[in-house]
């Protein structure tokens, strides 16, 4: 999984104040924190920096089975204070900034974009050769 992931800044606000509050927080809840492609386009998405989280899990899937929907929006939590700290003395000018769910959409499909050009070449090389045949 990514260190830099983006939840949108409004609903992450509204799950920590509920949680700060003791109120139950369900996978509904936390459903859009973990699905970025949902977010509406003029959605300010915040990053925020999973090495905060103190464990690496292989996608947030994973994350919210094994912690439940209350210890994940912790999480989420610890990540965004970890990457407002600058805990991992990220250069400045190297740090990633809010931007639109439409620019994240943008930036993942470009991203699954690449990842299927590089299986393509793989399938290339892998490709055995051609057999002759028999005369």
């Amino acid at each position: 999984m990514a260190e830099i992931y983006y939840v949108p800044e409004e609903l992450f606000a509204t799950l920590r104040e509920k949680v700060k509050q003791g109120k139950e927080v369900t996978d509904d809840d936390v459903g859009p924190l973990t699905s970025p492609m949902t977010a509406e386009d003029d959605a300010v998405m915040i990053p925020v920096d999973m090495r905060g989280i103190g464990k690496e899990y292989e996608d947030l899937d994973d994350m919210v089975a094994e912690l439940g929907p209350k210890a994940s929006v912790e999480a989420f939590a610890k990540a965004r204070d970890y990457f407002v700290a600058n805990k991992g003395n990220d250069p400045e000018e190297d740090r990633a900034t809010p931007i639109s769910g439409r620019e994240l959409k943008d930036m993942m499909m470009d991203e699954m974009g690449d990842e299927e050009d590089d299986d393509d070449e793989e399938e290339e090389v892998a490709a055995p050769p051609a057999k002759k045949a028999k005369s």
